[in-house]
């Protein structure tokens, strides 16, 4: 565990926490052995996972303003 940031609860189960340079995400679900399922994300699937998040954003709001004209009165 990195000493500049504490392990984070993000929601769903998730946390997440920085190991060896990398974000490691883990579920806790209440079962003995958990955390059952770990994955490591390096800095490069970082990035490519904040641009994915960033062009869903992008594209929902533009997902939203089609409806807004659509429905928009006259």
């Amino acid at each position: 565990m990195s000493d500049l940031i504490e392990k984070r609860y993000l929601g769903d189960s998730v946390y997440a926490e920085v190991e060896d340079g990398m974000v490691k995400l883990t579920t806790h679900n209440g079962y003995p052995d958990d955390p059952r399922n770990v994955i490591f994300i390096e800095p490069s699937v970082m990035d490519a996972l904040v641009q994915f998040y960033e062009d869903a954003k992008e594209a929902a709001q533009r997902l939203r303003h089609a409806h807004d004209v659509e429905t928009a009165e006259p």
